[in-house]
């Protein structure tokens, strides 16, 4: 038996294969973020493609531990159903659906109020969103 290719292969499984696949993981994880203008993407991936080891390295560490993947980036404006919030989906980060039942207003009223109490929108913004749904 060979040990000189014994260990390159064990090299090339170990150490290779596993930075290739960070790299890889590295820059899927930069398209799929939404938290990041273009020009920031293109920078961050130049570093990774022409400084792979300390690129992917560096990305890791300055990348934040929580990253909205289906969020609104910040500064856009995303269009909600009658009665919600303008900015429901960007403060809970649960996606914003239209009820389709017949007691919609009923629904869309239930979670204002479900907001409300868990403080995530004031009373004015209440008050003005359940004004909105009872048409007072």
């Amino acid at each position: 038996m060979d040990w000189g290719v014994f260990w390159a292969f064990v090299f090339l499984m170990f150490v290779w294969v596993p930075l290739l696949c960070t790299w890889v993981f590295a820059i899927a994880d930069l398209f799929l973020r939404h938290d990041l203008r273009w020009w920031s993407k293109a920078i961050w991936l130049l570093g990774i493609l022409f400084f792979p080891l300390i690129g992917i390295l560096v990305y890791a560490f300055t990348r934040p531990r929580t990253v909205s993947y289906g969020m609104v980036p910040t500064g856009y404006v995303q269009a909600t159903p009658a009665g919600y919030p303008a900015n429901y989906a960007a403060m809970t980060g649960t996606p914003v659906a239209s009820p389709v039942s017949a007691d919609a207003d009923s629904q869309r009223l239930s979670v204002l109020s479900d907001l409300h109490d868990r403080g995530v929108i004031n009373d004015d913004d209440y008050n003005r969103g359940r004004s909105m749904l009872l048409g007072a």
